[in-house]
């Protein structure tokens, strides 16, 4: 065993000891109920590490190895994930309050029974979530990676296939390809019918995400306008929308 030290962002010595590894560091510190607030792990390996119960605020994990971690029955205040690694890990009855994913990956995530509110995500395995199983979702945002675009969601996105990629339909936004617009933005894009049109342009044209909106548009608005508004949100965006 070796002489291991949990620092806070600023420097300053949160838990330290005699241990194998970081994680039973961590470990040892959330069982004697350390404050932990300003915890800064960025880029350890904290993979099936046991976080369970753990309250904090303003931590950092960005580019942490959290596969298979137990994060169940947190809560986690303006922290940070970017770039951590989900994939397996149990987040459940967790609260997640003002964090970031940017860049996070997830995958098999167990988000059952969590209370998300003003979190931001960017990562397409983001929408694979299942924000169904989660207690309350609020004011959440998803932010598309290349243009930065964003739009608030209280839903679970649907999600629909299509050539080459996937349509995300939020309650006030649709995701085709790198572009998040508003239905009434994808209804005014236009499509472009060079003439004539050659094998090579035909198949990038089949790939064009205004293309995809107007071939698909039918069944995205069916299913945009099925949607509930988000809580205090107007109808006129769906209504106008046609």
């Amino acid at each position: 065993m070796t002489l291991t030290i949990i620092k806070s962002k600023t420097g300053k010595i949160l838990h330290q000891g005699h241990f194998d590894t970081l994680k039973d560091c961590l470990e040892d510190a959330i069982q004697h109920s350390k404050p932990l607030n300003g915890l800064d792990l960025s880029f350890q390996n904290l993979a099936n590490a046991n976080m369970d119960g753990l309250l904090i605020e303003n931590a950092d994990f960005n580019g942490c190895n959290l596969m298979g971690a137990n994060l169940s029955e947190c809560t986690f205040k303006n922290t940070s994930f970017d770039n951590a690694i989900l994939h397996g890990t149990c987040m459940a009855y967790s609260t997640l309050d003002h964090c970031s994913f940017i860049g996070a990956l997830f995958g098999g995530t167990d988000i059952q029974g969590c209370t998300i509110k003003h979190t931001l995500f960017t990562s397409m395995s983001a929408l694979q979530l299942n924000f169904t199983d989660a207690d309350c979702i609020a004011k959440c945002i998803y932010r598309n990676e290349i243009s930065a675009e964003e739009c608030i969601f209280e839903q679970q996105p649907i999600m629909l296939p299509a050539p080459h990629t996937t349509i995300s339909i939020f309650e006030t936004h649709i995701k085709i390809g790198n572009l998040v617009r508003t239905p009434q933005d994808w209804i005014n894009a236009p499509e472009h019918h060079p003439n004539p049109l050659s094998p090579l342009e035909k198949t990038a044209k089949t790939h064009d995400p205004a293309t995809l909106f107007h071939t698909y548009r039918n069944i995205i608005m069916t299913i945009f306008h099925s949607r509930p508004p988000m809580t205090g949100q107007t109808t006129s965006e769906q209504t106008e929308a046609t």
